[in-house]
């Protein structure tokens, strides 16, 4: 393992070109190799190779031969912490993070460290520390930023508006509904009432032809020929009675007023329920946009919310992945670490699933654009409820 040291700051460091502290490139000075045993320097010099040459599987499974010759070699489980963390140098495990608390090859090599290397292992061990808190303070201000981009007061309030806006619309159009439904009530009671009197003249002329009938048959051996023109003529009136009683009940139905109005109270009854069709049908597009967007404030919210889980064992690559480049760079900046922007643009270090979030730049909103904290979260505890 190759420690270098800057000789302008005076911090020690794994073998990179430019000092991470102070930006220097000019006076990096190898401070020595470590030495290790004839037996174990095949296995282990394959394993540095492998690592910059980015194979961490092999270089993993190179450890434990070396591990027998050299136990208490720290720079080979430094080796074996950066093939296990899947990096090539000390910076992009500022990308990675280390759990300094429970990785036991960090534990072991700043255990089993010289004077020179043990300051390598306790600068990073610091920045970890300071990293981690910074993350933590960084990840939820970056999700209020997210909600702020999103508009979320303005979101919640115009939803809110559009609710109340769709509640008097269908208030209405029920409220309108009920009328017509009255209305035809009154009608069609109207409407039985007349042709219960018709049904009236009906069953009286079956009652009396009825009647008449009996008679007949029981007379019809005596009756004269006089008699039995008479019946003849009493059932043909009733019949005809009976026949015109049948005909004013059809004509009430397709001429009488009444019905006139109650086939257009129908026809308006029958419009006013599409209406409120459509208006629900409207209404549940609405919904399944506003489920589209709350879909989309949770998966965000679910995003930081790993992300600081995460960081809590010191695992920042989650954190990097939300923040991006510019924010994570901004931050390790103000730790006073200068990393080369190369780093987070490198893409030799594998590749992750990652969701990201537009962070927002806080000098582009106007003083108009800006929203009260407290107002801000009050909205969007409520939020589920609109």
């Amino acid at each position: 393992m190759k420690i270098v040291r800057c000789s302008k700051c005076g911090k020690y460091f794994y073998k990179v070109n430019k000092c991470f502290y102070c930006g220097d490139t000019s006076e990096i000075n190898e401070v020595r190799e470590s030495v290790i045993h004839d037996n174990a320097a095949a296995q282990y010099y394959k394993m540095e190779s492998l690592i910059e040459n980015r194979n961490f599987e092999e270089a993993l499974s190179l450890f434990d031969r070396i591990i027998e010759w050299i136990p208490d070699n720290s720079s080979a489980f430094w080796l074996h912490l950066l093939a296990e963390k899947k990096c090539e140098t000390s910076t992009e495990l500022l990308i990675k993070g280390i759990d300094i608390e429970n990785n036991s090859s960090f534990y072991n090599a700043l255990k089993l460290a010289d004077e020179e290397e043990k300051s390598f292992y306790v600068d990073i061990k610091n920045i970890m520390i300071e990293l981690k808190k910074k993350l933590e303070r960084e990840i939820p201000d970056n999700e209020y930023r997210c909600k702020r981009k999103m508009k979320l007061l303005e979101m919640a309030e115009n939803e809110q508006r559009e609710i109340d806006s769709r509640k008097r619309k269908l208030y209405l159009l029920w409220s309108d509904l009920e009328k017509i439904e009255c209305e035809l009530y009154r009608e069609e009671m109207n409407y039985c009432l007349c042709s219960q009197e018709y049904k009236k003249i009906l069953e009286e002329a079956a009652h009396k032809a009825s009647s008449i009938k009996a008679e007949v048959y029981e007379k019809f051996a005596e009756c004269s020929e006089s008699e039995f023109y008479k019946y003849q003529i009493e059932i043909g009136s009733v019949l005809l009675q009976s026949e015109q009683a049948k005909s004013s009940l059809e004509i009430i139905k397709k001429q009488h007023p009444w019905m006139e109005t109650i086939n257009a109270l129908l026809t308006k009854r029958d419009h006013q329920v599409q209406l409120i069709g459509k208006e629900l049908s409207s209404l549940k597009s609405y919904e399944g946009e506003l489920q589209q967007k709350n879909d989309e404030i949770e998966k965000m919210e679910k995003t930081h919310r790993e992300a600081l889980g995460e960081v809590k064992f010191y695992n920042f690559q989650k954190a990097f992945d939300l923040l991006k480049e510019d924010e994570y760079q901004k931050i390790l900046n103000d730790m006073g670490l200068k990393i080369d922007e190369q780093i987070f643009r490198n893409k030799k270090y594998e590749d992750h699933n990652t969701v990201y979030f537009e962070t927002v730049d806080e000098n582009d909103n106007d003083n108009e654009n800006m929203i009260d904290e407290d107002n801000y979260y009050n909205i969007w505890e409520n939020y589920n409820n609109y």
